[in-house]
């Protein structure tokens, strides 16, 4: 079966996999939004708050699924009240230009301070 045999992920589905696909999809759809209102006052921007420990990982499915969220939790993640920072950041900062990638700047994007970054390859 190909990725585009089962875009909805009815026949084989994966929460991290569903989840993958949605995110994907954002990325597709503004920038086709931004090349389409390209020249206009419309600016599309991709928008990546990091991740932020928040009560959806509680929901894990599994052992190990809990134990690494919460080795991360400590490690890498950044906190809830700081995700709003990157979209923040695009709504009012006069260097952002449609068809960017504004997302944290920290160690795999997970948190930090928000700046333009490199648009994620979509496969």
């Amino acid at each position: 079966m190909g990725k585009l045999d089962d875009l909805m992920s009815e026949k084989n589905y994966r929460a991290m996999g569903a989840y993958a696909k949605s995110k994907r999809a954002n990325i597709v759809y503004t920038l086709e939004l931004a090349r389409r209102t390209a020249g206009s006052r419309i600016e599309a921007l991709v928008i990546h708050p990091g991740s932020a420990m928040t009560g959806l990982q509680q929901h894990g499915t599994g052992t190990l699924s809990r134990i690494v969220t919460s080795i991360s939790a400590r490690l890498i993640m950044g906190s809830a009240s700081g995700a709003p920072w990157p979209s923040l950041y695009a709504a009012t900062s006069p260097q952002v230009r449609s068809g960017q990638f504004i997302g944290p700047d920290g160690r795999y994007q997970t948190s930090g301070t928000p700046q333009a970054r490199q648009t994620p390859e979509v496969r």
